[in-house]
Parts: structure tokens; C-alpha cells; sequence
């Protein structure tokens, strides 16, 4: 005997990766576009602009990376126009949470070893 027909429902949806997907650039642009607009945001306050799901502006972020485990899920995105910031975008138990990083560059990394 398996789950309860509702159930069943809800786990389809919760692990179809194409919606999530979606969901997650979604989610990348809003959080983007208040950081851009604020700069450093404050966790209590939330500007979320009209979105709706076929907003030519969500072509800009592009998925970088994606992972799912049963019913929860994360990744990664970045726009083209602010290659130095990325957005995590994490789902678990149906709430989205979402965070704008800077990518930090350090002198290490653009050292160069050379072979003798």
C-alpha cells in the first residue's frame, strides 16, 4: 500500500526539477534585483517585483548548477550583467530562501606555479 493520492501529488511536485528550476529563476531575479536596488538588504524586509512567469527578464539569469533531494532542492544562478554576484536559491518543505554572494578573488588565485 503506497501514500495517500494527495500525497503522491505533492512529491511529483515537489521533485519535478523543470518547476523548480523555474521557480528558483524566479526567486534569483527578485532577490537580485533588491540587492541591486538596496545593496546589502535587511532580512526583514522583502521587495519582490511583479514577475509574472513568462517576464522576458528571467532569460538574463541563467542556472548554474542544481541539486535535489527527495522534496527539497538547491541551486545556483547568475545574471550576465553582474558576473561577480551569484544567487543561491534553496527549497525546503515548500519555503524558498535565497541569498546574493559576491565571488571573492584572492591574490592566490591568480598566481601561476611554474614548472622548471
Amino acid at each position: 500500500m503506497g501514500m495517500p493520492l494527495e500525497d503522491e501529488a505533492r512529491e511529483a511536485v515537489a521533485n519535478n526539477a523543470d518547476l523548480n528550476i523555474h521557480q528558483g529563476k524566479i526567486s534569483a531575479y527578485k532577490a537580485l534585483a533588491k540587492y541591486i536596488l538596496e545593496g546589502v538588504p535587511e532580512a526583514n524586509v522583502m521587495f519582490t517585483p511583479e514577475l509574472p512567469t513568462d517576464d522576458q527578464r528571467l532569460d538574463d539569469i541563467c542556472l548554474q548548477s542544481y541539486n535535489s533531494i527527495r522534496n527539497s532542492w538547491i541551486a545556483m544562478y547568475a545574471h550576465w550583467k553582474y558576473p561577480d554576484l551569484f544567487v543561491t536559491v534553496q527549497c525546503k518543505d515548500g519555503v524558498i530562501y535565497t541569498q546574493v554572494s559576491r565571488h571573492v578573488v584572492r591574490d592566490s588565485d591568480l598566481s601561476q606555479a611554474t614548472l622548471w
